[in-house]
């Protein structure tokens, strides 16, 4: 009688192949988790952002303007205009009005938008004239089922998710 040790060479192709798959569903899951995560942080940070733009036409007029959509980098040595008796801004002198906390807005995978009042390839994409809006970078390596994505906080201070 034989003395059998180990696995033949069939059995081991098998595991691998079970394994394999394994990994793949795994990985796949765990990106989508990934993304998912990643939108939930940006659609908070928009609900930060909608806040402050709310709360900023609130206190100075609502012919209040902004010279830009996209919220960009804080530099630590900027002032509030609103001192001056101005009422055009950046998105980011709603930072430097205390409006809002500095955020990492720079970020590879989303563009934040302030839309009151104007018009960007993100706001456009919502119903209703919102006032700040987030939308998927178009080179951002997220899951396809993120491409296009919008989300957006209007004035009432209700928001909306948006396919595009």
């Amino acid at each position: 009688m034989k003395n059998r040790k180990g696995f033949t060479l069939v059995e081991l192709l098998i595991a691998a192949t079970i394994l394999g798959c394994l990994v793949v569903f795994a990985t796949v899951a765990y990106r989508q988790s990934v993304a998912e995560t990643r939108w939930t942080q940006a659609k908070g940070k928009v609900d930060l952002l909608g806040a402050a733009v709310n709360r900023a036409i609130m206190d100075y007029y609502p012919n209040l303007t902004f010279t830009s959509y996209e919220m960009r980098a804080y530099e630590q040595n900027g002032n509030c205009p609103f001192n001056r008796g101005v009422f055009q801004l950046s998105p980011v002198d709603l930072v430097y009005c205390g409006y809002l906390e500095n955020l990492t807005w720079s970020d590879q995978y989303f563009h934040y938008h302030v839309c009151h009042k104007q018009s960007s390839t993100c706001c456009d994409k919502a119903p209703n004239d919102p006032v700040a809006c987030a939308c998927v970078n178009t080179n951002a390596r997220l899951p396809g089922d993120f491409a296009g994505l919008v989300y957006c906080v209007y004035q009432d201070g209700s928001s909306g998710e948006y396919q595009s």
